[in-house]
C-alpha cells in the first residue's frame, strides 16, 4: 500500500517475515502502530483517512471492527488487521516497503517469540525454526526483551527470564509440537522448508535456559 497515511505503521507478523526470509506464504496483513511508552492505548494515526481509502479502493467484507484503535476486515478477500499496540515495545530498526515500515529480522524474532508466549500455533514455531538459522542462541533472549515490556509481564525481578524460559520450553515439548503440527502443518502456505516436530526438537532441545535472579541478584 502506497498510502502516505501509513508511514507511522509497521508491517509485522508472517507477511513481514516472509518478505525477508521467503520461506512461506502468508494469509493476512498485520499492520501495527506502537505507543513509544507501553501502557496507554493510542488511537490509530490517520484512522479516518485510512478507512475512507479502504472503502474507496477495495471491496470490504467481513468487517469485524472499525474504531479508532483497531480495524479488522477483509479487503478484496485479504484479511487486514490495523491495530494500536499498547502492551509491547515496537521495533527500533526498520526499512521501508513503500510508505510502511518493515521491521528488521531481529525485531521480528522478538515479536515471534512474544507471539509464542501468548499462543500455541505451529506457524510461530515454524517461523522461529527458520529464524534460528539467522541468529545465535544468545540473540533470542536479547530480541525477546526488546519487545516484551513490564506492562505485560510486571516489574518483578526475573519475570522476563521466566517467561522466556517457559516460551522456549514449548519448542522442547514433543507432545505439544506433534499436536500443533497435526492441527496445521502449513502445507497450504507453500512452505519452502519442510519442518517437522522432530526437527524442531533437534534444533531447540538443548537450548540454554536463562538464569533467574531475585531483586538482590541471587539465583532462584
Amino acid at each position: 500500500m502506497e498510502y502516505q497515511e501509513l508511514e507511522k505503521y509497521y508491517l509485522v507478523g508472517g507477511t513481514a517475515l516472509s518478505i525477508q526470509l521467503k520461506h512461506r506464504l502468508s494469509e493476512d496483513l498485520d499492520i501495527f502502530c506502537f505507543n513509544p511508552y507501553p501502557g496507554k492505548r493510542l488511537p490509530l494515526p490517520n484512522f479516518s483517512e485510512i478507512f475512507k481509502k479502504f472503502k474507496k479502493d477495495f471491496s470490504i467484507t467481513h468487517l469485524e471492527n472499525a474504531d479508532e484503535y483497531s480495524i479488522r476486515c477483509r479487503l478484496n478477500g485479504i484479511k487486514i488487521d490495523l491495530h494500536s499496540e499498547n502492551q509491547f515495545h515496537g521495533p527500533k530498526t526498520y526499512s521501508r516497503l513503500g510508505k510502511i515500515r518493515l521491521p528488521d529480522k531481529f525485531s521480528l524474532l522478538g515479536m515471534k517469540l512474544v507471539a509464542l508466549t501468548l499462543r500455541d500455533q505451529w506457524r510461530d514455531i515454524y517461523d522461529l525454526t527458520c529464524l534460528k538459522k539467522e541468529f545465535k542462541e544468545e540473540d533470542f533472549f536479547k530480541a525477546y526483551v526488546k519487545i516484551m515490556s513490564s506492562v505485560y509481564c510486571g516489574k518483578k525481578a526475573g519475570r522476563k527470564e521466566a517467561l522466556f524460559n517457559s516460551t522456549m520450553m514449548k519448542l522442547q515439548d514433543s507432545k505439544l509440537l506433534k499436536r500443533l503440527y497435526k492441527a496445521d502443518n502449513l502445507a497450504h502456505l507453500n512452505i519452502n522448508h519442510q519442518i517437522t516436530p522432530e526437527m524442531v526438537l533437534s534444533d531447540f532441545d538443548k537450548f540454554p535456559k536463562k538464569e533467574i535472579k531475585n531483586s538482590r541478584g541471587l539465583s532462584l
